[in-house]
């Protein structure tokens, strides 16, 4: 029962957010109306705005990755093999019904 008592508190958290972030934005639309009235241009407004920073997706240093790595290659090498005869049927069988089409 607290779990879900805390669940609807969270809701509950994001939804007055979502309310209060859209309140602020009409605010901040009404401000660069009112700007523009006053003789603001719109390149000079925008250079109030902040710059949206894209975020880069950092990379997980992970010790055991390094250690699957040289096992996967094995692995990936005896796939290929595999890969490669099994190619070569398909191939041929695929050539055979061309010539029967011809």
């Amino acid at each position: 029962m607290a779990a879900a008592e805390k669940i609807a508190k969270a809701i509950a958290t994001r939804v007055d957010a979502e309310e209060a972030l859209k309140e602020a934005e009409s605010e901040e639309r009404k401000a660069y109306r009112e700007a523009e009235r006053n003789g603001w241009t719109k390149t000079e407004l925008n250079k109030l705005k902040p710059v949206k920073k894209r975020h880069t997706p950092q990379q997980k240093k992970n010790t055991a990755r390094a250690e699957d790595t040289s096992h996967t290659s094995s692995d990936n090498s005896a796939n290929n093999t595999a890969q490669t005869a099994e190619s070569s049927p398909a191939s041929s069988t695929t050539q055979h019904g061309v010539m029967t089409n011809v």
